[in-house]
């Protein structure tokens, strides 16, 4: 039998979250301002403003992260940054993100070729 989750009071507009959560982010030190959204930064927007377990679209953010590049050091400091406005989810996010982050860099490495000479 699956485990409830009680998921606090909703936390506002997908577009305040996102925007405070970006200019968060940037002020902690993402390095390219840029390259900060994604579509899984929407997905987790999302599931807090509609009050969803985070779970799944945090380990998305994770391994979008990962297959981006992005260290998983930078990756829990934007959750942190998130965190600050959405306290009762850091936990769950951060452990979230961590995953999806490990599944990405454990994955073996995508496999190039060259159509032409195989």
């Amino acid at each position: 039998m699956p485990r409830l989750v009680r998921l606090p009071e909703p936390v506002g507009c997908v577009d305040d979250l996102r925007g405070t959560w970006a200019r968060r982010s940037a002020e902690l030190g993402w390095a390219f301002p840029t390259d900060w959204h994604s579509p899984s930064v929407d997905a987790v927007c999302e599931a807090l403003a509609e009050r969803r377990d985070v779970r799944a679209a945090g380990e998305r953010l994770g391994r979008e992260r990962a297959a981006a590049g992005v260290s998983l050091a930078e990756a829990l400091t934007d959750i942190d940054a998130l965190a600050e406005s959405v306290p009762a989810h850091a936990e769950a996010l951060g452990r979230a993100v961590s995953l999806g982050w490990a599944d990405r860099a454990a994955a073996p490495a995508d496999a190039v070729s060259d159509a032409l000479t195989g």
